[in-house]
């Protein structure tokens, strides 16, 4: 997935490929904007989780993650 945010933060793209070619689902807010911290870079890995709470429009600062066994 490639996840595209405009500057103003109003609006998001993501763009994906499936097995008949490429789709491009969009999602533009009418208040607010979408809560993502990129620290000063361009581009930024995210897991699918952080996606979904940026489309929900959750912080993801403000998020608590706890440790997790991981094998």
């Amino acid at each position: 997935l490639f996840v595209f945010i405009n500057r103003r933060r109003t609006q998001l793209k993501v763009l994906y490929f499936e097995q008949g070619g490429y789709c491009l689902w969009s999602k533009r807010l009418e208040a607010g904007r979408f809560h993502f911290n990129a620290q000063g870079a361009d581009k930024q890995a995210l897991s699918w989780t952080d996606l979904k709470l940026i489309i929900e429009g959750i912080d993801l600062a403000s998020v608590r993650r706890f440790k997790r066994y991981r094998r």
